[in-house]
């Protein structure tokens, strides 16, 4: 597991094709930025709350490949806590 920390700029709930996430913007620095995804029981540790706190997410790394042979790189947030 990798750690990264930042301010939350955003929690955006989505659901795909039955599946419940939230989406967190951190913002790491003046201009980068990292979308994490809390999917399933972990999307409970992240509320509308906690944006503009300054947070340290673990993060794991889920790259796929689609059906029609699309690669993506999931960065998936495990745990979150408030610094």
């Amino acid at each position: 597991m990798t750690e990264v920390k930042g301010t939350i700029e955003s929690v955006e709930a989505e659901n795909n094709n039955g599946r419940e996430k939230k989406v967190v913007t951190l913002a790491m620095g003046r201009s980068d930025k990292i979308f994490i995804e809390f999917q399933g029981r972990a999307s409970e540790l992240v509320s509308s709350s906690m944006i503009e706190k300054n947070v340290s997410i673990r993060i794991v790394f889920n790259g796929k490949v689609s059906k029609l042979g699309r690669r993506y790189n999931n960065i998936l947030g495990k745990s979150i806590k408030t610094l």
